[in-house]
């Protein structure tokens, strides 16, 4: 049930993505794009839980470096090389981080990977 409900609106949440990209750029559009991302973002977290839910993804608990899965983030980036300048910012405390770390679902990590256009 939890993944008919989060099915559901991913159309829509898509067509308004595609929507906000049209408008002029402005702080109303920086407003309304701000929104369809945080939406985009439940909507997503919400399809991460049914499939724990369903069991469809295997769930690894024990100590993990998070340092390794950025290092593995971002090495996907390979195709950019020289284009951009990329960065890794570790906001995190000093003492083990307790949680459930999804590759597909990392928004509310205290890890921020994220690119630069080279100057």
């Amino acid at each position: 049930m939890t993944a008919d409900i989060a099915h559901e609106p991913r159309t829509p949440v898509a067509a308004m993505v595609t929507a906000t990209g049209l408008l002029p750029p402005g702080p109303a559009t920086d407003l309304v794009a701000g929104g369809v991302r945080k939406l985009r973002g439940l909507v997503e977290d919400v399809l991460e839980v049914a499939r724990l839910d369903a069991h469809a993804v295997a769930v690894e608990t024990g100590p993990r470096q998070v340092s390794a899965m950025a290092r593995r983030s971002v090495a996907g980036l390979d195709g950019a090389q020289g284009r951009v300048d990329v960065r890794i910012v570790a906001d995190t405390p000093r003492r083990p981080i307790r949680g459930v770390w999804s590759a597909s679902s990392p928004t509310w990590s205290p890890t921020r990977c994220g690119t630069a256009p080279r100057r």
